[in-house]
C-alpha cells in the first residue's frame, strides 16, 4: 500500500513538473514542436522500458492487439498531449493542470457507462471533490485576471 502511495506522489510530482517545464519551453518553440519532441522522447522511453521488462509478452501479442495499442496511443498521446500543451500555452501551467486533473471524473463516468462499473459512495465523494476543486480553481483564476 505504501509503495502505491509513494508511486502516486512521484507521478503527481512528475506531471506537475512537466507542466512547468512545458510552459518554459513554449516560450521558445511553438506547441506543435514541443508536442512532437515530447512524443518522440516519451515513445522511445516507454518502448525501451516495455521491451526490457516484457519482451516475451510483447512478441506474442496478436496483430489486432498492436492495432488497438496504436489507436489508443495515437488518441491519448498525440491528441491529449497536443491539447494539453495548447491549454498550457494559453492558460498557464497551474490552471490547465488543475483542469486536466479532472480526468478521474471522466474516467469514472466512462467506466460506469462502458464497463458497467458500479457507483458507490467513494466514487460519488471523489466526483464531488473533483468538481469542487475545478470550480474553486476556475473561480479563483477569474478573480485574479
Amino acid at each position: 500500500m505504501i509503495t502505491g502511495i509513494l508511486l502516486s506522489i512521484c507521478a503527481a510530482l512528475g506531471f506537475a513538473g512537466s507542466a512547468v517545464f512545458i510552459k518554459l519551453s513554449l516560450q521558445k518553440i511553438p506547441y506543435s514542436g514541443a508536442t512532437i519532441m515530447s512524443l518522440v522522447v516519451s515513445a522511445l522511453f516507454s518502448l525501451s522500458v516495455a521491451l526490457i521488462m516484457h519482451f516475451e509478452e510483447i512478441i506474442t501479442l496478436s496483430p489486432i492487439s498492436y492495432l488497438w495499442f496504436a489507436i489508443v496511443g495515437f488518441i491519448t498521446f498525440t491528441g491529449g498531449r497536443s491539447l494539453q500543451y495548447l491549454a498550457i500555452n494559453r492558460m498557464g501551467a497551474a490552471r490547465s493542470s488543475s483542469l486536466v486533473a479532472c480526468s478521474p471524473f471522466f474516467a469514472a463516468i466512462l467506466a460506469v457507462i462502458f464497463l458497467g462499473e458500479s457507483i458507490n459512495i467513494w466514487l460519488v465523494l471523489g466526483t464531488v471533490f473533483i468538481v469542487s476543486g475545478v470550480v474553486v480553481v476556475s473561480l479563483s483564476s477569474e478573480k485574479n485576471e
